[in-house]
């Protein structure tokens, strides 16, 4: 649970698999968490901001081979973020409204990443909250900035702002 990036997932198929992760997850120091595999697509929603002044864009779709996405597929790049077409505009707006409701929850400031998996029947599962997403070329939160042109430069110069 606390080692991010999906570190630690196994996706367990068999009774076999799922006693082998068990085992594994015992013999390490960190707290565990079983829970059902949500199949479906997955989407992200960042918030910025506070209180009733955050914001939250429009949700991505986060394409990635494999049936998680994995430690090793967000290291290696071997995914992809599209604007969220597939999704109708009641569910674009169900999932920023989830993802505000959590940045408030947490109190938070600056920014958060919800992840979802909207299943085939529509159903919506929140997989996590990100309380401080990542700021690489390679993370979530400035693909999503720069698919709602906003620039990158500009965010940090708010961020930054609301910090002084």
């Amino acid at each position: 649970m606390s080692q991010g990036s999906s570190i630690g997932v196994a996706l367990c198929h068999t009774s076999a698999e799922l006693k082998a992760a068990l085992e594994a997850a015992r013999a390490g120091d960190f707290p565990y968490l079983l829970e059902p595999y949500c199949a479906g697509t997955e989407y992200a929603v960042t918030v910025t901001g506070s209180g009733n002044a955050s914001t939250a864009f429009l949700p991505v779709e986060v394409q990635y081979a494999g049936e998680f996405f994995s430690a090793a597929c967000k290291e290696s790049g071997g995914y992809r973020m599209s604007e969220a077409r597939s999704l109708s505009g009641a569910q674009c707006t169900l999932l920023q409204d989830y993802a505000k409701q959590a940045h408030r929850l947490l109190r938070a400031t600056a920014a958060t990443r919800t992840d979802f998996i909207v299943g085939a029947d529509g159903g919506v599962h929140i997989l996590e909250v990100n309380a401080c997403p990542g700021l690489s070329a390679h993370s979530i939160l400035p693909a999503q900035l720069a698919l709602s042109g906003t620039r990158f430069a500009d965010y940090l110069e708010s961020l930054i702002g609301a910090c002084i």
